[in-house]
């Protein structure tokens, strides 16, 4: 059986992902891998989104689910294949996947 060698558009280095963990928010670097019938595989690297990111995905997106991804996708952008910004077959994939990006930590309120 022959193994074929397989690229993925977009693949960062090791080196480069260290390098985006020093600067990233909370160090968090996330890899989105973004797989289209019958097209190339590509990937994106996304850092997690803060405060200002979800203040302006809120408020530019408002009632558009489609613009607030697209805020998200843009400003969380760290490297990738630019394709998955600009094609919308790749865009559309990733937006059940974001909700990784905004996750938040849990709080707990009580009246004393």
């Amino acid at each position: 059986m022959e193994t074929k060698n397989i690229t993925i558009s977009g693949q960062a280095t090791p080196e480069q992902i260290a390098e985006w963990k020093k600067t990233a928010p909370f160090g968090s670097v996330y890899e989105l891998t973004v797989e289209v019938p019958d097209k190339e595989t590509k990937k994106c690297y996304l850092k997690h989104a803060d405060r200002k990111i979800l203040g302006c995905a809120s408020v530019e997106g408002g009632l558009d689910p489609i613009k607030f991804n697209e805020i998200i996708i843009n400003n969380c952008w760290l490297g990738g294949d630019e394709e998955i910004r600009t094609n919308d077959e790749y865009f559309l994939a990733c937006g059940k996947q974001l909700d990784v990006v905004l996750k938040t930590g849990s709080a707990v309120i009580k009246k004393l």
